[in-house]
């Protein structure tokens, strides 16, 4: 039988996502509050929602890289504030890798 969840158990569960996303959302908060994208109450919750997945997204893999906490947090946060243009590149350049590889003839 699973194990039953907890006030606890969920926020152990969060603790190891909000923190990024979170920064990450102030990020994307600030480059909002420059004027970086139109003014309405859906452009500033797409802007906060992607902003927060690119903060994620850029938390693990800076992490991966054993980067210092000091450095991963400050790249969170300018993910953050860069958001969708940095998913844009990223993409771009996995695409771009994806398709200089070769079948494995095995």
């Amino acid at each position: 039988m699973p194990e039953r969840m907890t006030l606890e158990t969920v926020l152990q569960w969060m603790g190891g996502w909000c923190p990024p996303v979170l920064l990450a959302m102030i990020g994307g908060c600030i480059r909002l509050l420059r004027g970086g994208s139109p003014c309405s109450i859906k452009g500033v919750v797409a802007s906060l929602a992607i902003a927060g997945f690119t903060g994620w997204v850029t938390h693990g893999f800076l992490q991966s890289l054993g980067i210092p906490p000091a450095a991963v947090s400050s790249g969170t946060a300018i993910a953050g504030y860069s958001g969708g243009k940095l998913l844009d590149v990223l993409s771009e350049r996995v695409c771009n890798a994806a398709k200089t590889l070769k079948p494995d003839k095995g």
